[in-house]
């Protein structure tokens, strides 16, 4: 008999247990946190892989930020005795953690990290003539043709839309010493946030064809290695 007065004493505890309701309150919280624009350095990466490169050139900080920028190549040539056009090579980057180069078309990398959604524009424009330190040939112009704007593909966002970006259908061009800015490309709004490549030519057969510089007839009157400096200017669309 005590064991069957224990069993019912302890089924008995147990509903009291869950039976038992007091009065129920609640109560309601907010959160809010603040976002800003990032204005670290960005990484500079292959437009192919997406891998780190090695970069001696330094990226500019702010929302918008140019992290990388190639060098123009035109290669070796005799001194023309005519009007002459000649092609920029594809650039070659190193990738920094296999220290390998790889052959890529000529590219910019830039970042709008801002979160404004006020969009950006591209320019490009020639400081300074061609010149060997001894000699300077005037007169030279550059055209640029085949750009094309990508995400960057490990940090691509659903409304970073290639598509809704502006690039010239033709080939621009800008002529030495002028420092006339002329529009490379633009995103508006919310579509041009964060990381792009600005690519000169969609592949390497056609990278080699997608920036030209044009010498006129005797301009060159010495021989000699000659340079030349572009000014790239990336901001906010308004």
């Amino acid at each position: 008999m005590r064991k069957k007065k224990k069993s019912l004493f302890l089924l008995g505890t147990v509903c009291m247990l869950f039976s038992v309701q007091g009065p129920v309150t609640s109560a309601v919280t907010s959160g809010s946190v603040g976002l800003k624009g990032n204005t670290q350095p960005d990484i500079a990466v292959d437009p192919k892989d997406d891998q780190e490169i090695d970069n001696d050139k330094v990226p500019t900080e702010g929302p918008y930020s140019l992290s990388y920028v190639s060098d123009l190549s035109f290669g070796k040539h005799v001194i023309p005795e005519k009007e002459t056009s000649y092609f920029a090579h594809n650039d070659v980057v190193k990738i920094k953690e296999t220290q390998k180069e790889k052959e890529v078309q000529n590219f910019i990398q830039i970042s709008d990290m801002s979160g404004s959604q006020s969009g950006w524009k591209l320019y490009v424009s020639s400081s300074d003539t061609l010149s060997s330190g001894k000699s300077s040939i005037d007169g030279v112009s550059y055209s640029f043709n085949h750009i094309i704007v990508r995400p960057i593909l490990s940090d691509h966002n659903e409304f970073q839309l290639s598509d809704n970006l502006y690039t010239p259908s033709q080939p621009i061009k800008i002529v030495s010493s002028s420092n006339q800015q002329t529009l490379i490309a633009e995103a508006k709004g919310i579509e041009g946030q964060g990381r792009w490549h600005v690519l000169f030519g969609n592949n390497l057969n056609e990278g080699n064809k997608s920036i030209s510089m044009t010498v006129p007839k005797g301009a060159v009157k010495e021989a000699g290695v000659y340079r030349s400096t572009l000014v790239w200017d990336f901001t906010n669309a308004k």
